[in-house]
């Protein structure tokens, strides 16, 4: 599909993802996540969790806050290397898959 980047914002009301909502976006490779709750929700690439959000996802970068104040061991996991986000992303952790 033509979807490269998603981000999901700081406040969100969101609290959930249907099952396979991004099955078909091949080309969704950035991933920007604001909202504690699809932070929480996204633990794996599977189809039926946070709709495949993570599937093809090459990069993922999360507020800091939410980070720290949540949990996921998928993206913490051996799935993906945390580091810092520097200038402009300062406020974030960037995930880089490995």
């Amino acid at each position: 599909s033509g979807l490269e980047t998603v981000t999901f914002a700081e406040g969100s009301l969101l609290e959930s993802i249907g099952i396979s909502a991004f099955n078909a976006c091949s080309g969704l490779e950035t991933v920007v996540i604001d909202s504690a709750n699809v932070y929480a929700a996204a633990t794996s690439t599977s189809s039926d969790v946070a709709g495949g959000l993570l599937e093809y996802a090459t990069i993922a970068y999360v507020l800091r806050t939410v980070v720290d104040a949540g949990a996921n061991a998928y993206l913490n996991g051996s799935n993906f290397t945390r580091s810092e986000g520097t200038g402009e992303l300062g406020e974030y952790y960037v995930f880089t898959r490995n």
